[in-house]
């Protein structure tokens, strides 16, 4: 499988999972930069404030959600490949991880295991989106929201 292509399914799947569960979402990209071989901006928040101590049940329901975009991008990595880059994802998951912990205490590898779950189905129900917004990246490589919104069909 070609590299890229991964690199594609997987930040085309956090920008669908991202607009399916609701979160606005900016540019994405599979130019590589620093240590990244792509990047979806998601404005995720709560999942910030539930890092820096927040309590809030709001936040911590946000939280669950969050948790389940920042596991799209293995997912469709998963559903693609059979198996996923632990180095290339370990933001991703290192983070989704933090936050079960943050919200889930004791249970926090139940609650990501849940979350993980959730982003497969997600991911498969909505397969044909990411396989056309990975396609527009494979070949632009860089999209905007609106760009984004008009691959998939959806609007913002």
């Amino acid at each position: 499988m070609n590299p890229d292509s991964v690199v594609a399914y997987h930040e085309a799947a956090h920008a669908v999972v991202a607009i399916f569960l609701g979160y606005p979402i900016g540019k994405v990209t599979i130019v590589a930069e620093q240590d990244c071989t792509g990047a979806c901006e998601v404005d995720y928040g709560c999942a910030y404030r539930v890092l820096w101590g927040s309590r809030s049940a709001e936040d911590k329901r946000d939280a669950a959600s969050v948790t389940v975009g920042l596991l799209a991008g293995i997912a469709a990595e998963i559903r693609l490949t059979g198996h996923y880059d632990e180095h290339q994802c370990s933001v991703d998951t290192d983070t989704a991880y933090d936050l079960a912990r943050e919200v889930a205490r004791r249970e926090a590898d139940a609650y990501y295991e849940r979350a993980l779950k959730k982003a497969k189905r997600i991911v498969k129900s909505q397969w044909y989106r990411i396989g056309l917004l990975a396609s527009a990246l494979l070949e632009r490589k860089t999209l905007t929201d609106e760009e984004v919104y008009a691959v998939i069909g959806l609007q913002p």
